[in-house]
């Protein structure tokens, strides 16, 4: 289940990498579908800090920071609870991204 669990997060990342708008959209339709891929993965494993840290860079792709640092706290609260452990540098990075373009 773990191993099918992380290609999923590795497809729902790739994803939500790759996926662009137009400069003119107001909202992007593909990227929020892959949002609400991501929130899905979450709720199958919310220990998989790749699909945090997706649903971060979609909230971005979105111009959503907050809603980022919301997911970025969510993260550090599981992963503090369950494992001890802090989110990782990238998890980090994203959270920086997101509180600049928050500001």
């Amino acid at each position: 289940m773990k191993l099918v669990l992380a290609g999923f997060a590795l497809l729902v990342v790739t994803i939500s990498v790759g996926v662009g708008c137009g400069p003119k959209e107001k909202y992007c339709y593909e990227e929020m579908d892959t949002c609400e891929n991501v929130k899905r993965g979450i709720e199958a494993d919310d220990l998989c800090e790749e699909f945090y840290q997706g649903l971060m860079r979609c909230y971005l792709a979105v111009d959503r920071p907050a809603a980022g640092i919301a997911i970025f706290r969510r993260l550090r609260q599981s992963l503090s609870i369950s494992l001890g452990i802090v989110p990782s540098q990238e998890s980090h990075e994203l959270l920086k991204l997101l509180q600049t373009r928050a500001s």
